[in-house]
């Protein structure tokens, strides 16, 4: 499966998107790949990966990104969250904030701006809802206080 490998960069010291930095990608010997930056990334920039998803408005679904979900289980799948996952370790997974939960397990805990999410589906171009990009985890962190939209 081929699709675009893109990034965007957060930078946290000025609360703002970073425009003036290129990334390359080189193949090595070993056919694994490395990735070069053509300036320095320092501590406070938030590499976030496209999903190789667009919403239904076509717009690029990165990391970290808000989406509405649209699907039979609305009411309670939103906020989501754009996250990789880490109970299974592969895939783009949606992570909510939990309304009827008492203890999340460990394994499926994403700790997002000091709230916390549980990871629950995965993101896929088949998904069974369709998603909406309605903003990001650093510029739109009020959309994570909202239990519905």
């Amino acid at each position: 499966m081929n699709r675009d490998l893109k990034f965007r960069i957060w930078n946290s010291h000025y609360e703002k998107w970073q425009t003036n930095l290129t990334m390359f990608m080189n193949n090595t010997n070993d056919g694994s790949y490395s990735f070069n930056f053509s300036k320095q990334i320092y501590e406070n920039y938030k590499l976030q990966q496209y999903t190789g998803i667009s919403d239904i408005n076509g717009k690029d679904i990165y990391e970290e990104d808000i989406i509405k979900n649209t699907t039979s289980y609305e009411e309670y799948c939103n906020p989501a969250v754009v996250v990789w996952g880490i109970y299974e370790k592969v895939g783009w997974k949606l992570a909510y904030k939990p309304k009827n939960y008492h203890i999340i397990p460990e394994e499926l805990q994403h700790i997002i701006n000091g709230n916390k999410f549980i990871e629950e589906f995965s993101l896929s171009h088949k998904g069974f809802g369709r998603y909406e990009v309605i903003g990001n985890i650093h510029e739109n962190p009020d959309l994570l206080k909202n239990e519905t939209f």
